[in-house]
């Protein structure tokens, strides 16, 4: 399922970028995630599981940090968040939720750099709610169900997308179901899976972009980077509990 669904209007968009320009100060510096320097201009407003939950003994900083980021979120973009409910209840027929301890879903910031026109991250799958504890709520999710969801806020002049492989990294086979997130994620990325097979979704400035997070995927190159390029996106998942679609990041 490669879907893009109408989401914000183009001045929508703007309002929304002005808003996260003004809470700069919040931004989390995520270049480290991206590459072994220091200076790649990629940031994030709010805190991802698959950053910020994997370091053995520091998972409660994901918790911590959610506390913070959630409220500065919720408060600074409700109408952005509302349509976003709305949007997903419409397009999926479910009730929307949030768990309260887990990380809404955020914002990813590129800002120019030629760094952009040859990696933006590397090629996965989103499994990353094997990180957090759902049955401690009682939610009860089917895996093969899990969404992925991008709302494209900024674009650069030439574009930006995703690739898609049709291929999935099923981890509930019984000789992956018992690794650690770690193996789980080192087998993930060590699988072979050539540029030709892979298929090209173009995003859209305002439309949301949904996708299964079990299938790879991979943040597509910005093909000719300008000084006063942007990729700015509004970035989460769900799982699906019965009739309801739980968010997070």
């Amino acid at each position: 399922m490669y879907e893009n669904v109408d989401f914000l209007t183009l001045e929508e968009c703007k309002e929304v970028r002005e808003k996260l320009f003004s809470l700069r100060e919040f931004w989390i510096d995520r270049s480290r995630a991206l590459s072994p320097f220091d200076d790649v201009p990629f940031y994030c407003l709010g805190v991802a599981s698959y950053i910020d939950c994997i370091r053995p003994g520091e998972s409660h900083l994901y918790f911590d940090n959610a506390k913070l980021t959630n409220k500065i979120i919720k408060e600074n973009f409700p109408q952005l968040f509302k349509k976003l409910e709305e949007t997903l209840a419409k397009e999926f027929s479910c009730e929307v939720k949030y768990v309260d301890d887990f990380a809404v879903p955020g914002f990813q910031i590129y800002l120019a750099d030629w760094f952009f026109e040859d990696f933006m991250g590397p090629k996965h799958c989103d499994f990353h709610h094997y990180l957090l504890d759902w049955k401690k709520y009682g939610i009860d999710f089917d895996p093969k169900e899990n969404l992925s969801f991008t709302a494209s806020i900024n674009l650069p002049k030439s574009g930006g997308g995703i690739y898609m492989w049709d291929k999935t990294y099923d981890y509930e086979t019984e000789r992956l179901k018992n690794l650690s997130y770690e193996q789980h994620r080192d087998q993930m990325y060590n699988i072979e899976l050539p540029d030709e097979e892979r298929t090209y979704f173009q995003y859209e400035l305002g439309k949301i972009f949904f996708h299964s997070g079990n299938r790879y995927h991979q943040v597509a190159e910005v093909r000719e980077m300008e000084n006063d390029d942007e990729r700015i996106t509004l970035q989460g998942h769900a799982v699906k509990a019965g009739n309801t679609l739980y968010l997070f990041w």
